[in-house]
């Protein structure tokens, strides 16, 4: 994907007189880009460690409305990768 200067500039504005990431998350959510696609956007443009940009993605007001989904999703792929295919979970 390649990413738009202005939309560079315009995020690390927003973190600059914010001091906060949700402005920005919300500029990328307004632009379309996904939750994944706005992880990789906060390191790679911004320097966010990707452990805090996945943490502070997810629990983002911006995408607060897919949280529950998303957290259902982990949850089962979870309990599938534990399941030892008898259907108990060990």
């Amino acid at each position: 994907m390649e990413t738009p200067s202005s939309l560079i500039d315009q995020c690390r504005q927003a973190v600059a007189s914010t001091g906060d990431l949700e402005p920005a998350i919300e500029l990328l959510r307004r632009h379309q880009l996904s939750k994944v696609e706005s992880i990789r956007f906060l390191r790679e443009h911004l320097g966010v460690p990707l452990g805090d940009a996945k943490q502070v993605v997810h629990a983002s007001l911006t995408w607060r409305d897919v949280m529950e989904r998303d957290e259902g999703f982990w949850g089962d792929l979870e309990r599938v990768l534990r399941d030892d295919g008898r259907g108990e979970v060990e």
